[in-house]
């Protein structure tokens, strides 16, 4: 071999270039392994955000996950308070080492944790226990040679940080690239659980709302079954909700798919239009009731606001007899001139009318001796016309008692002459 000729391998290639390649072919290695690692570990933190619902869980769980892959020893999670001037620590994990600051002392935004705030980056330093914002440490502290927070950013404003401390040899930039992205993991689990306790705070004040209402609300999905009752809608109908819940309305109260009801609900869920819906109804146990129930569309299907009306339609009904029986006794006393004749047959058609009676007749009575006679004076005019029974006028008798026993005859005279 001349002087100064490379050494070759038996490939030809000079060993020191096989050298360089073996390195670089170790640190892609090396990199590709960091990279599934870092991919790893932020899809188990991904599924933290979807496994828990309460932040402090969450947020504990990202953290640990962080914390092991970069390799820190230490490190917390905190939120910034109502008045953005201060932290309010979520945990601490202070890596083993003696820290005897009670956690509930104020930590003020100030030092590289604003610096953090104020960019919305993550920002380290790793001469952090000889820099001046050492001083910042309480007593008691925990030693911190290096420090590592990256923000957790809701919205454009940082809310919160996550924060590392005493990695052995000091963090990198590739350790802030994670640690921001276990921040925004984090940032994302507090927003879904602000979001769901405002979601459940607002069923609760929906829940509240509607049991307040005295009137019974339920909502019937497409399928119309009940998916939403309240104590009052189930009360109305005299059912325990836990019946009604899942159940089919037309399963509950078989036949109602013939009521103005079942009408009205079909329209709305068709149409999308608010409607409104009054009737009587019969309940499965036998009692009956007038009910309005207001319709209006809703997500599911429909929302049906029910009010028992029976009283006020009983008012109403009593109301409209009572002008009918004022206006019946005015009529009947401008008739003065009329013959006896008709001022009978006005009354009897009149107490009939009133009364709802579908038999009416007018007779007169009179004591001979130990009897009753009963005379027959006329029947009313429906009877007249519709009846078949022969001989009407002679149904009365001369008996006590007799005069019930003839009118139930000649109601079944006339049922039979109406068929």
């Amino acid at each position: 071999m001349m002087k100064g000729e490379a050494t070759r391998s038996d490939s030809g290639v000079p060993e020191p270039a096989l050298g360089r390649q073996a390195e670089q072919l170790h640190a892609a290695l090396r990199d590709a392994r960091q990279r599934e690692a870092e991919i790893a570990a932020l899809l188990e933190g991904s599924r933290a955000v979807l496994q828990y619902r309460e932040f402090p869980a969450a947020a504990r769980a990202i953290f640990d996950i962080c914390k092991k892959l970069i390799g820190a020893g230490a490190g917390y999670v905190a939120l910034l308070d109502a008045s953005g001037a201060e932290n309010e620590l979520l945990f601490l994990d202070p890596g083993g080492l003696p820290c005897t600051v009670d956690p509930s002392l104020p930590m003020p935004i100030r030092g590289l944790r604003a610096e953090a705030y104020r960019s919305g980056e993550a920002v380290y330093r790793n001469d952090f226990s000889s820099s001046e914002w050492a001083r910042f440490l309480p007593p008691g502290h925990a030693c911190m040679d290096n420090v590592l927070f990256a923000p957790l950013v809701v919205a454009g404003d940082a809310v919160g940080l996550l924060g590392l401390a005493n990695k052995p040899g000091g963090f990198e930039e590739n350790d802030a690239r994670i640690a921001a992205a276990f921040g925004e993991l984090a940032a994302i689990a507090l927003q879904n659980s602000r979001m769901l306790q405002a979601l459940e705070e607002s069923e609760e004040r929906y829940r509240l709302l509607l049991e307040s209402i005295t009137d019974g609300v339920y909502v019937l999905d497409r399928d119309w079954r009940y998916v939403v009752v309240t104590d009052a809608a189930a009360a109305l109908v005299n059912m325990p909700r836990e019946k009604l819940l899942g159940a089919k309305i037309t399963t509950l109260f078989p036949g109602i798919e013939n009521t103005p009801f079942f009408q009205a609900y079909r329209q709305v869920m068709e149409s999308r239009e608010p409607s409104v819906a009054a009737a009587e109804f019969v309940l499965p146990d036998g009692r009956r009731g007038w009910y309005e129930v207001r319709i209006y569309p809703a997500p599911e299907g429909i929302l049906c606001i029910a009010t028992d009306v029976t009283k006020r339609k009983q008012a109403e009904e009593a109301l409209r007899l009572d002008e009918e029986r004022y206006q019946a006794l005015f009529e009947l006393s401008q008739m003065v001139q009329r013959s006896e004749a008709e001022i009978i047959e006005f009354a009897l058609e009149a107490s009939v009318r009133l009364t709802r009676s579908p038999i009416g007749y007018l007779h007169f009575v009179r004591e001979n001796g130990s009897e009753i006679d009963l005379e027959l004076f006329t029947w009313s005019k429906r009877v007249r016309q519709s009846c078949a029974a022969p001989n009407i006028g002679r149904l009365l008798g001369k008996q006590p008692g007799k005069a019930s026993s003839c009118s139930r005859t000649m109601a079944a005279s006339c049922r039979c002459a109406g068929r």
